[in-house]
């Protein structure tokens, strides 16, 4: 998957946000803007929201929530 022309690396994303204490973590400290730096897909605000967007829609997000949160539902 691409954000704004830019290649998105899935490994590296979950392993970003998992370092950083995952999903909710990540969105609670506003983190999503830095992460968005790290991957080269914009500096911006947008491009933060893009790659929280992709985490979820790309079924990351319910990744986490299986192995990493013992199965909780991510709704």
């Amino acid at each position: 998957p691409n954000i704004s022309k830019q290649p998105l690396d899935l490994f590296k994303l979950y392993v970003l946000v998992k370092e950083r204490g995952g999903f909710n973590e990540v969105t609670r400290q506003k983190l999503w803007r830095d992460l968005s730096i790290l991957l080269q897909t914009g500096q911006s605000a947008s491009a933060g929201l893009n790659v929280r967007k992709k985490y979820v829609s790309l079924g990351i997000f319910h990744y986490e929530c299986k192995y990493d949160l013992n199965g909780m539902d991510p709704l």
